[in-house]
């Protein structure tokens, strides 16, 4: 859902424009300004998942998303729809920094490969189905792609609240405080009790016997500020490791995925919306084909063989090994849908190229992800909410760079403000 509320209304895009009577540059910006909530959203959310646990952010987020989704259901006003889509990302915006904040509490360093190649999976895969279910809800309204949405957070809603166990747990002081005596043999430990040499000698309050909505902070855990993500955020400038590989990715690779998915409308004016919500299969197709075979898992091999040769030390370098093919597929890919478009080629062009373009950016954004946890893995909240906000940016201001072409604008297909005249027909 963090990405399917922003492309879902992609294929809408000429029923958008007559009903708000927007042009079609404004209309790009209804896809910007989600991402702009969803950039903010983490400087926001951060240290109070760090507080008051995962869950209960997830819960509150869900529902300002919920609330905003029916705001720009029933919105008659460019103004009013567009403030609706801005809290839309800001309250689906914990997916991106909380989600993967989960994701490392469950899971151990030579698994995060993988399990980080599931997150990224579940965020561009909702970058893709969003349009093709648009698609086919635009054969109703355009105003039911929203009200889809509305009923798919009540359903997120209701898992949370009934499935969701709080992730967030004192590791740190819980391994400080546990005995560790490596004398006592298994009758000396059967003697002892576990009462009194275990875990259940520390005197805190178990996570899972929290109060189901619990507004305290989780006992045991060095609690940051409020304010302290966008205090991390700042600092994390001093990282040339973790500032080098997100901007490059956000600002020179990821950036054309947007590119692609807000201008599809107009590189096929010709077909109806359900047929440019299907067009983004291509994409689709290339992210799993990308993330079963050659993506997260590969990645942990890669390391782990790596590893074994450098007498078992990991350094999280071995990461990147991947970006190279990464790249070239991505850079393959825009090139031949570029090209495809120029010359009119058949669509089973354009969907190849899709397939290559997409597989190229789940491997790289698997790599960034993962490199970057790597390098600093007690930061990995204030690493991944500086990768979250500026992969959000990139997306947010990505419709600048029509102001920038000499050619596109004068080309972008505009709303047709009053249904054609039909020609006269000849009398027999």
């Amino acid at each position: 859902m963090f990405t399917y509320i922003t492309t879902t209304t992609v294929p809408s895009f000429t029923q958008l424009q007559n009903d708000l009577n927007i042009s079609y540059s404004q209309v790009n910006w209804t896809v910007a300004i989600p991402a702009l909530g969803l950039a903010v959203g983490p400087l926001f959310w951060s240290s109070l998942a760090d507080i008051y646990g995962r869950r209960i952010i997830f819960i509150i987020g869900t529902i300002i998303a919920l609330v905003a989704t029916i705001g720009a259901a029933v919105a008659k006003n460019y103004g009013g729809y567009m403030a609706a889509r801005f809290f839309q990302g800001f309250g689906v915006s914990p997916g991106a920094t909380v989600g993967m904040a989960v994701v490392g509490d469950l899971f151990f360093e030579y698994e995060r490969g993988q399990k980080l190649g599931l997150w990224v999976l579940a965020i561009d895969a909702g970058l893709l189905v969003g349009p093709i279910i648009g698609g086919f809800m635009d054969l109703v309204s355009s105003a039911w792609i929203e009200w889809l949405t509305a009923i798919l957070f009540a359903l997120l809603l209701v898992l949370e609240l009934a499935f969701m166990s709080e992730t967030l747990y004192p590791r740190n002081h819980m391994l400080s405080r546990m005995p560790w005596n490596t004398s006592l043999d298994s009758t000396d430990v059967e003697k002892v009790g576990r009462e009194k040499s275990g875990a259940a000698a520390v005197d805190l309050k178990r996570t899972k016997k929290l109060m189901f909505l619990n507004f305290k902070p989780v006992p045991g855990m060095r609690h940051p500020k409020p304010w302290d993500s966008v205090t991390r955020f700042i600092l994390t400038f001093k990282y040339p490791v973790v500032v080098i590989g997100v901007l490059i990715f956000c600002f020179a690779w990821y950036w054309w995925i947007l590119s692609i998915i807000t201008m599809l409308p107009a590189a096929y004016p010709n077909y109806s919306p359900q047929i440019q919500g299907l067009l983004f299969l291509g994409l689709l197709i290339g992210t799993l084909f990308s993330e079963i075979f050659f993506s997260g898992r590969l990645s942990d091999y890669i390391v782990m063989r790596l590893a074994k040769r450098n007498n078992g030390v990991r350094i999280p370098e071995m990461r990147l090994w991947l970006a190279y093919p990464a790249a070239l597929l991505s850079a393959i890919g825009l090139i031949i849908w570029g090209i495809s478009i120029d010359k009119a080629y058949h669509w089973i062009v354009g969907q190849i190229a899709f397939v290559l373009f997409a597989a190229g950016i789940q491997m790289g954004n698997t790599v960034i992800t993962s490199y970057i946890v790597d390098s600093y893995p007690l930061q990995s909240m204030s690493v991944i909410t500086f990768y979250s906000v500026f992969l959000n940016l990139s997306a947010f201001i990505n419709p600048v760079s029509l102001l920038f072409s000499p050619h596109l604008p004068s080309q972008l297909p505009q709303p047709p403000l009053s249904p054609p005249t039909p020609p006269p027909t000849k009398p027999p």
